[in-house]
C-alpha cells in the first residue's frame, strides 16, 4: 500500500481518494490465464498469483521454461481470454460470483478498505478502480452491482473511475507504467479541483496493488 498526502486549501472539506487494483489485492477470483507448452502445444491453466510470481520467466528459465504466452488476442488460445469480454457472458462477474459462493472466500488485505471507501457517498465517488484487466468498465460495474445487491457494499463506484488497462491499451506490455499513467490523471483532476475551490487542508490518497514490481514502478516515478 502507498499513501499519498496532498496540500488542499478549507479545514471543513477535504478528499479521501482511494485506488485500487482487483486481483489478488480485493479477492483472489478464480480466472485463469493459459499457457502453452512449446513441444506439444498443450494448454496449462494457471492463477493470477503464480503468473505474477513467474512471468518473467516463462519461455526462459524455471519451471514454465518449456512454455510461452500466446499474446495474439484473436487467437482461441489467447493466454488472457478470460480476463476480456466475451459476446455470450461475463466473465469478471462469472467469476467474483463463484468465489463468493466459496465456503472459505479467499478474500485479500485490500477488502476492507474497498468496504470502507464504499461506505459513504462522498468516499465512493472518489474510489477508482486500475486492473490490468481488458473488460469494458461496464462489465466490471456490473459486478459491483452484484455486490451492492448482495448488502455486501453500499454504494457504487463511479463509472468513470473503472479503468481496466488494456481494454484501453491493446498491446500494452508495461503495466505499471499505464497503471502510474492513470494514478497522474487522477491526482492531476485532484489538483484542479484542489486550485479551483482554494481549499486549506489535506487530501488523503492511497493505492493499493499486490504486484510489487507495480508498486516500485509507481514509487521510482513519484
Amino acid at each position: 500500500m502507498i499513501y499519498y498526502i496532498l496540500m488542499n486549501t478549507n479545514k471543513s472539506q477535504y478528499f479521501r481518494i482511494y485506488t485500487f487494483d482487483w486481483d489478488d489485492n480485493i479477492i483472489k477470483m478464480p480466472t485463469k490465464i493459459s499457457i502453452r507448452n512449446k513441444s506439444t502445444k498443450k494448454e496449462k491453466f494457471i492463477s493470477t498469483e503464480e503468473f505474477a510470481l513467474h512471468r518473467n520467466e516463462i519461455g526462459k528459465s524455471g519451471i514454465y521454461k518449456n512454455y510461452e504466452i500466446e499474446l495474439n488476442n484473436k487467437s482461441q488460445e489467447f493466454s488472457f481470454r478470460f480476463f476480456r469480454d466475451n459476446s455470450t457472458e461475463n466473465f469478471f462477474l462469472k467469476d467474483l460470483i463463484s468465489e463468493l459462493k466459496r465456503k472459505n472466500i479467499n478474500y485479500k488485505r485490500s477488502w476492507p478498505s474497498l468496504i470502507k471507501a464504499l461506505s459513504t457517498k462522498d468516499t465512493a465517488r472518489n474510489t477508482f478502480i486500475i486492473t490490468a484487466r481488458g473488460h469494458k468498465p461496464s462489465t466490471i460495474f456490473e459486478a459491483f452491482k452484484h455486490l451492492k445487491k448482495k448488502k455486501i457494499i453500499k454504494n457504487l463506484p463511479l463509472l468513470r473511475n473503472i479503468f481496466p488497462v488494456t481494454h484501453f491499451f491493446k498491446e500494452c506490455h508495461d503495466i505499471g507504467q499505464i497503471k502510474f499513467e492513470f494514478i497522474s490523471k487522477i491526482l492531476n483532476m485532484y489538483e484542479k479541483l484542489d486550485k479551483k475551490n482554494n481549499y486549506d487542508s489535506f487530501h488523503h490518497f492511497s493505492f493499493s496493488d499486490d504486484d510489487a514490481n507495480t508498486i516500485k514502478t509507481i514509487a521510482d516515478k513519484e
